[in-house]
């Protein structure tokens, strides 16, 4: 039998990272119609989950956003630049060594963070419509475990 006629059976990793690939794009593709309605300023998916990773800190430091986002340095300081001039976002030195910049939200940034968390609750809530409460908190335990 030729390569061409044979059928792969995806293995349990591939039917796994395919459910979860699925799952992505069913809570994007909710929450980007109503973009306009919670991101009110401006700062699209990768903006959102730049907020959201600085708003599980009370302070962090650059290189801990960069790892957290998968992104390139200089990207992601363009945007933390442009989230500063918005008023997001706010740089600090840190107090143990002066090259380190540590960065926080502001009350604007809180704001929109807000807004952005309860789009995605909403979203998320849609996605998992159909777990039981049971299987939710299964669900969530399993998530804290990755």
């Amino acid at each position: 039998m030729d390569k061409v006629n044979q059928i792969q059976v995806p293995s349990d990793t591939t039917r796994l990272a395919l459910s979860i690939d699925r799952m992505m794009r069913r809570i994007h593709a909710s929450l980007h119609p109503r973009a306009v309605e919670f991101d009110q300023h401006n700062v699209g998916p990768l903006g959102g989950m730049l907020l959201l990773t600085i708003g599980e800190y009370e302070l962090v430091d650059m290189q801990t956003v960069i790892t957290a986002l998968g992104r390139d340095k200089s990207q992601i300081s363009r945007l933390i630049q442009r989230f500063e001039r918005k008023g997001l976002i706010q740089r600090e030195k840190s107090p143990d060594d002066r090259r380190v910049s540590l960065l926080s939200l502001t009350p604007l940034g809180e704001e929109q963070l807000f807004s952005i968390q309860n789009a995605l609750t909403e979203a998320i809530d849609k996605v998992l419509s159909n777990l039981t409460p049971q299987e939710r908190r299964q669900f969530q335990t399993l998530l804290a475990k990755v």
